[in-house]
């Protein structure tokens, strides 16, 4: 799939829906943005996309991570989330 951008603005998915989309990045190195932004997502859904991102459970694991995603969109997103996604924006990733 070559999609690089997903708008889910307002749609209600809620910690279920995060979920969900979370575990599909695990194998998605394409996206760039997906904008969850305004979705009823609480810490507990936040946080679902924590060890997509960077799964810190041994080096492999980090290495596999998600690198590619920069953006769930700019509005509510956590701070520990929001600086995962900063770290994905930059040139070198080494």
């Amino acid at each position: 799939c070559l999609l690089e951008e997903v708008y889910l603005y307002e749609t209600n998915i809620g910690d279920k829906g995060a979920t969900i989309l979370a575990e599909s990045l695990h194998i998605n190195q394409r996206l760039l943005m997906m904008n969850v932004a305004e979705c009823n997502i609480t810490k507990t859904g936040w946080n679902e996309f924590l060890p997509i991102l960077c799964d810190t459970t041994s080096i492999s694991a980090t290495h596999g991570s998600n690198h590619t995603l920069q953006c769930l969109g700019e509005y509510r997103v956590p701070a520990n989330v929001q600086n995962i996604l900063v770290l994905n924006k930059e040139q070198d990733k080494s």
